[in-house]
């Protein structure tokens, strides 16, 4: 049985749930309540991306405020929805991040130039939506030892458990966009390892993990 005072903790504190944890929510109203629909869409709350679920019932006793669950609800003459929100990309953008660091650092790739992009798109909001303000991860090495073999390797491990996207080659080295979810943007970064004019790199760059 799930711990509902413990997620609801969680939720007063944070707002915003893990999917895991969104799941668990969901099942344990299923079970308590007439639940005739849940619905599911994308919005912006708070400045971050969310998935809004809906689970509608016909509980007219419960409104925001009051009900067990310590959720927001809308409601209408026949009931109400309780909204759940879930930042989909939390867990799954920090785990990326940690896992190109830890393979980078297994090949001697010293990632020592880090910045943080902030780039103006509606990549995850919708293409007839307005933009919002994205921060990605960008990690350079401007002096790897071997480019060529560090980055091809870089690349073998990461697609043990990424799936390699597109690939685009070039004279020097590749550029590789990987996506843990084909379907999602959201777990998508890519590798670069090239020769340039200023000397060979290995860069990683991806959704910022917050």
């Amino acid at each position: 049985m799930i711990k509902l005072k413990s997620l609801l903790t969680e939720y007063r504190k944070a707002v915003i749930l893990s999917p895991s944890k969104a799941k668990k929510l969901i099942a344990t109203i299923k079970k308590q309540e007439r639940v005739s629909k849940v619905f599911k869409h994308k919005a912006t709350y708070d400045g971050k991306m969310t998935t809004i679920y809906s689970i509608r019932a016909r509980n007219k006793s419960h409104y925001s405020g009051n009900n067990p669950y310590g959720l927001d609800m809308s409601r209408d003459s026949k009931g109400g929805s309780y909204l759940i929100r879930v930042h989909e990309g939390i867990l799954t953008e920090a785990k990326i991040s940690s896992d190109v660091a830890r393979a980078a650092k297994k090949l001697g790739i010293k990632f020592d130039k880090k910045k943080v992009r902030t780039i103006f798109t509606n990549d995850f909001t919708g293409v007839n939506e307005p933009g919002e303000n994205v921060k990605y991860d960008s990690w350079m090495d401007m002096d790897p030892e071997d480019y060529l073999h560090q980055g091809r390797e870089l690349v073998k491990v990461l697609s043990r458990k990424y799936k390699i996207y597109k690939k685009v080659p070039s004279r020097t080295g590749a550029h590789i966009v990987f996506r843990k979810d084909k379907k999602d943007k959201k777990t998508e970064f890519t590798i670069t390892y090239v020769k340039s004019m200023a000397g060979p790199y290995i860069n990683y760059e991806g959704l910022k993990g917050q």
